[in-house]
Order: C-alpha cells, then sequence, then structure tokens
C-alpha cells in the first residue's frame, strides 16, 4: 500500500469514528488505533455493560471483492476473539455480487454459509456496511450531526461554524489515534460545547470551564490521597449501652448459678410410647430440665472467648430438674413449668439468664464483627471549581473484593438487641465519616424513624423479631444511601447522588467506604453532574493494612477503651 492510500485510510477511518461518536448513543468510550495482538482493529467501542464492538474501515478507489471481506472479517475476530460485535467497513465500491453477499451476512438466515467455517461460527456477531467514496458527503453528514447536536444544546450558530466544528473534531480523532487515548462520549460533547462557547463569546457572554469534581481519600492528618493504606473500623464497644447491660447480667447470673452445688441428675425420665398419631397438643409431657451438649458447649465458649472465664465442672447440674412441656393452654398463658426444689429451679433460671443474655450478647459481636471484618475508606468528592447540582458519582470496585452494604450487614437475630441499637444510633452513627473543619458530613441522609411494635404477653408467639430485623434493614438502607449493581461484568458498582457542592466544598460519602481485600487493588470513578459535559474518570489505589485489627477480648474493649479510627 503507497504512502497515499495509508493516510486515505487513516483519514477515511477517522471520519467513520466522528459519525459513529456523533449519531450512536451506545458506546461509552472509544480507542481509535488501539493496540490489539494481530493489529487488525482500526476502532473498539466499548458500552457501558462493558460491551465490545471492534471496526475495521477499509478505503478503495477499486472494487472490494468477497474473498478480501472474509479475510478482513476473520483477521479482526482473530485478532479480538472476546468482542461482542465485529463490523466491517467499506468505503468505495464493491464488484459484482458482492452486495447480495453482504446483505446475506446482514440477514443472517438459516441455511447462509459465508463460506468460512470462522466467519459462520460468529455470524450473529458480524457485519459489513458500504459507503461511497465520497470524502466530502461524509463531512457533510458529520456537519449535520455536529448541527443536530449543538442544536439540541440551545446553541444557535452559523452553518460556517458547523463546519469548523465539524473539521475541528476530525483533527481532534486524529490527535486520539495517534495517541492511542481511550475516550469517553461526553468529552467529545464537552469538545463541541467548549469550541462553540469560547470561540462565540459574542453570542453566549464571557465562557471558563471552571468546574472540576474529583473523589478523594481524607486522612487523619488532614490531608488529600488518591494512594491510601487503609484499616479496618474498630467501633468503641464503650459506646453501646446494651454491652453494659448484658454484661452486668452475665456475670450476675454466672455468680448466682455457681453459688448453688448441686449433682448430676440421677434418675431417668422414661420417654413416652411412641404413637403413629400427631402429638396432643393438650396434654402435657415431661422431660429433663438440663441444658443439652450445644447449650452447655455454647454457654462455656462463649464465656471463655468474651470473659475469659472456664465454668467448673458441675456448673450446669439442676439436680432432678424436671421440665413440663406446655400444653396448648398453658403455652398461650403461663410459659415453661418446673418441677423440682428451690434450690433446683433457681439454679436453672439463672443459667438460662446467663443463656440466653449470651445470645443476645453473641448476636451483637457478630454485627460487629461483620462491620470489622471490612477496611474502611474515608472518602469524600471534592469541588474544586464553581458551583454544581445534580451530581453523580459511580464507583466501579473489581467483583473479587468484597462490599459492605445495606443487604450483607449481618441483622441480629434479636428484638431486644435491635431495639436497643435502634434507639441508641450508635450503630448507624459509627458508619457515618464525621464532619470537620475541611469536610462536611453527607448532608442528604433522611432521618429514619419506626413505631415499635406492641409486646404481646404469648410466650412463644412473638412477631417482633421479624418487624425488628425489617426495621434494621430499612435503618441500614437510609445510613448507606447508595444503589449497588452487579451487572457489569467483572465489577461491582456503587451509585451515590448529591444533590449540590458549592464552590471548593468537600463531602464524605454517606458512610465509609467498606471494602474487603487481602491485597492492593484500585478503584475506578466516574462523576457527572448537571453543570459539568466532561465525565470526571479517575483512579484510587488501596492498600489493606492488617496489623491494626484489635484482638483483645470483648471484656478487655470495654474495660480498657481504646477507640480507634482509619487512619
Amino acid at each position: 500500500m503507497s504512502g497515499k492510500d495509508s493516510l486515505r485510510g487513516y483519514v477515511f477511518q477517522t471520519i467513520i469514528s466522528v459519525i459513529k461518536a456523533l449519531s450512536d448513543d451506545s458506546w461509552e468510550y472509544v480507542s481509535i488505533e488501539p493496540s490489539t495482538p494481530e493489529d487488525k482493529v482500526d476502532i473498539i467501542w466499548t458500552g457501558v455493560d462493558e460491551s465490545l464492538v471492534c471496526q475495521q474501515v477499509k478505503s478503495s478507489t477499486t472494487n472490494f471483492g468477497k474473498p478480501e471481506i472474509i479475510r478482513w472479517i476473520e483477521g479482526i475476530i482473530n485478532d479480538v476473539p472476546t468482542s461482542n460485535e465485529y463490523q466491517l467497513i467499506l468505503v468505495g465500491t464493491i464488484a459484482t455480487g458482492v452486495e447480495s453477499f453482504i446483505n446475506d451476512i446482514t440477514k443472517k438466515q438459516k441455511g447462509f454459509s459465508t463460506g468460512s467455517q470462522l466467519l459462520d461460527d460468529n455470524l450473529s456477531k458480524i457485519s459489513a456496511e458500504i459507503i461511497p467514496f465520497k470524502p466530502d458527503f461524509m463531512e457533510a453528514v458529520i456537519t449535520n450531526e455536529v448541527s443536530r447536536f449543538l442544536s439540541g444544546e440551545n446553541f444557535q450558530l452559523p452553518h460556517s461554524s458547523h463546519q469548523l466544528i465539524a473539521g475541528g473534531l476530525i483533527y481532534q480523532f486524529f490527535q486520539f489515534s495517534i495517541f492511542e487515548k481511550r475516550i469517553h462520549r461526553t468529552a467529545v460533547a464537552e469538545l463541541m460545547i467548549d469550541w462553540a462557547k469560547s470561540n462565540y463569546q459574542r453570542e453566549f457572554g464571557a465562557y471558563t470551564h471552571s468546574r472540576n469534581l474529583l473523589l478523594s481519600c481524607y486522612t487523619s492528618n488532614g490531608t488529600w490521597e488518591n494512594t491510601f493504606s487503609c484499616t479496618p473500623l474498630i467501633l468503641d464497644l464503650f459506646k453501646i449501652s446494651y454491652f453494659h447491660k448484658g454484661i452486668k447480667e452475665v456475670f450476675a447470673a454466672f455468680q448466682d448459678a455457681i453459688s448453688y452445688e448441686l449433682p448430676a441428675r440421677k434418675t431417668d425420665i422414661p420417654l413416652p410410647d411412641a404413637s403413629p398419631f400427631p402429638i396432643n397438643l393438650m396434654k402435657e409431657r415431661t422431660r429433663p430440665a438440663e441444658f443439652d451438649k450445644d447449650q452447655k458447649d455454647f454457654v462455656s465458649t462463649r464465656l471463655k472467648l468474651y470473659f475469659d472465664i472456664e465454668p467448673p465442672p458441675d456448673f450446669f447440674n439442676v439436680g432432678e430438674l424436671n421440665w413440663t412441656i406446655p400444653t396448648l393452654t398453658t403455652m398461650l398463658t403461663n410459659g415453661n413449668s418446673y418441677e423440682g426444689t428451690e434450690d433446683e429451679k433457681k439454679k436453672n433460671e439463672y443459667l438460662r439468664k446467663l443463656y440466653f443474655r449470651l445470645k443476645e450478647i453473641d448476636e451483637l459481636v457478630k454485627c460487629i464483627n461483620c462491620i470489622e471484618s471490612f477496611f474502611a475508606l474515608p472518602v469524600a468528592i471534592r469541588n474544586m471549581g464553581s458551583f454544581d447540582e445534580d451530581i453523580k458519582l459511580e464507583i466501579k470496585i473489581p467483583n473479587n473484593i468484597q462490599v459492605l452494604t445495606a443487604e450483607n450487614l449481618y441483622i441480629p437475630e434479636d428484638e431486644d438487641v435491635l431495639e436497643s441499637l435502634m434507639d441508641n444510633d450508635f450503630l448507624f452513627k459509627s458508619l457515618v465519616q464525621p464532619s470537620n473543619s475541611v469536610v462536611s458530613e453527607y448532608p442528604d441522609t433522611l432521618p429514619f424513624t419506626y413505631m415499635k411494635m406492641p409486646s404481646t404477653s404469648l410466650h412463644y408467639f412473638r412477631p417482633e423479631l421479624k418487624y425488628m430485623k425489617s426495621v434494621f434493614k430499612r435503618a441500614a438502607e437510609s445510613i448507606f444511601d447508595n444503589k449497588l449493581f452487579t451487572d457489569r461484568p467483572g465489577f461491582t458498582v456503587l451509585k451515590y447522588t448529591f444533590r449540590q457542592l458549592n464552590p471548593h466544598q468537600s463531602v464524605f460519602l454517606p458512610t465509609y467506604l467498606f471494602l474487603k481485600s487481602e491485597k492492593p487493588f484500585a478503584i475506578e470513578y466516574n462523576i457527572t453532574s448537571k453543570h459539568t459535559l466532561k465525565v470526571t474518570t479517575e483512579t484510587l489505589n488501596i492498600s489493606p493494612i492488617t496489623q491494626n485489627k484489635d484482638r483483645r477480648s470483648l471484656y478487655e474493649r470495654l474495660i480498657y477503651n481504646n477507640e480507634t479510627s482509619p487512619q
């Protein structure tokens, strides 16, 4: 191919890319002359869903033949086999009979064969298009698209101005191809508006592009960083009032239970005869009142884990105490009934109180551990320019990185714990990044209120837990105040909205950004707004630090309070 032919090919390739950029809304990024393994692809269009469209543009003053078309399409398929679509753009004329071949490719009728197994296997992905070899015609198409776009933006300029902007776009896209630059679609729109406003100030008044939206990590030293070493958020348990109440009751119940030294059971309670009929809920049945193995193991392990207490071997003995399984009538009124001495009943009462208090604390600890298993990023959005509004932030996180959201925050399986957390509100307040002299707290979180469900006297039918779990879930959704999407291949996407940002204002996200990873990683973000066509697309580089994890026991953390925050 001569130098003249090569130059002509680059020009047409550039013009084709500009036409699609202006007339097609399905793309998010475009790369002209991208680096590919076999260098057979001229243009790659990337969709919002990360789908790829690979194009090759061929121009010639002689007729295109069928063998060439097959060879070129095979080339781009082999070059990028993961592409979702392959397009061959032919600028010029075609040989006799080739038009029907191209039409058959477009129609993709059953039984049609291209003569190439590779093309037949990818027939649903391929297309070919013929464009007349008329540079003036194609430039006119670009000019018309520029006119259509600017009119849609309420810019009324002379036709000659549209031609100049069209020529500028062709030149700019030619530059993109030289430097292999990947361009976002709104950057093209911004180019046209900037050119219009900068060169026609008499029509639009003085114009300066002064908006710049960024996302950064705010460190405890008061600096902004795009490369950040993050640590877990260690909650100050001293501020959770339920811990104090629960722990006092655990110690009291343990001391009361251990004060009763009772022997192990000596008599066996015979099991009722097997019956083919359903259980008679109107007939009382008697069972030993001792804890079963699972209950004993639970109490022993939690006492050791949380309080470094080991109960003695006879700790769970309750003598000959029996439990009368309630009938349907007593189930609705009196609850459990026990038969034995007063000492046996008292020790059983303290043991069961100890068990249930430990269950409550265990549920609360599960929720705390869930949060503290993630690294906490103190992330804020910054407006480095003039007033802006309707700001949309999209954060793309590799899908091998776990993200804490309202969906996977552990919800305690105890209504008293949930009610305490809702009333105290400490847990949710701990997830929020507090304001300081530099960064404002997220202003748009709606206050969350709930109606307490009236208590019921029924011992076994308690609807409060289901209700309180739903309340807790809604409260978490209100605090996190984001939308999560998993439909992007390879990414988890978080979306946030900010109503407005004043000039040079910085605002934290609704909560810390909670992520889990053992290795350094990068997250990409995009920011758009009402008054800025430019899309900010940047990256934050994150390195987890694990040595700061608080490994003290629950009791040590409560007694020796030492709050730790992300640095």
